[in-house]
């Protein structure tokens, strides 16, 4: 998989990549490496990684702001934009 990803990168190509990413650690960070060494955009299929929500709890763990953390129990849900969805 990486070697396909490493190609559209190589050409120039934008990535828009769903999970599973990469494998090890070290190989995501080389993609995502070679994506900026390019000028290519890198885009995690993952939509809540980039949700506000996320982020704003993230920064309230880093600061210390909620405590520790001993439980999470989580949900994925969405409100679609219309009755079209």
């Amino acid at each position: 998989r990486n070697e396909y990803i490493q190609k559209a990168i190589a050409a120039g190509k934008h990535v828009y990549l769903e999970k599973p990413m990469g494998g090890e650690v070290a190989e995501l960070d080389a993609l995502i490496q070679s994506a900026a060494n390019a000028g290519v955009q890198w885009l995690d299929g993952t939509m809540w990684y980039h949700s506000p929500r996320t982020l704003e709890i993230a920064d309230k763990l880093a600061s210390g702001a909620i405590g520790k953390v001993l439980r999470v129990s989580a949900s994925f849900t969405f409100k679609a934009p219309n009755d079209e969805w």
